[in-house]
C-alpha cells in the first residue's frame, strides 16, 4: 500500500503523502478498537463479534473494489 501510494504522487510530495497515510492508519486503528470494543461489550460477545466481522468484510470489499479497478489505470 505504501509503495503504491508513493508511486502515485510527485517526489516532492512523498513526505506529505506518507504522513497522511500514517495518520489515517493510526486513526483507523483507534476507531476500530473503539467500535469493536463497544460491539463486544454489548448484549452478547458472539453477536458483537459477528456484527463486527460482517462490517469489516463490507468495508474491505467497499475499499478493495475501487483500488483494484484503479490499479490497472496508467499514470498520466
Amino acid at each position: 500500500m505504501t509503495g503504491l501510494m508513493l508511486a502515485s504522487v510527485p517526489a516532492e510530495r512523498a513526505g506529505l503523502a506518507f504522513g497522511v497515510l500514517n495518520t489515517f492508519r493510526q486513526v483507523g486503528g483507534a476507531v476500530a478498537v473503539a467500535v469493536y470494543g463497544a460491539l463486544v461489550t454489548g448484549a452478547s460477545f458472539t453477536a458483537g463479534m459477528r456484527t463486527g466481522l460482517i462490517g469489516a468484510a463490507i468495508l474491505l470489499a467497499a475499499t478493495a473494489a475501487p483500488g483494484a479497478l484503479r490499479a490497472g489505470t496508467p499514470r498520466t
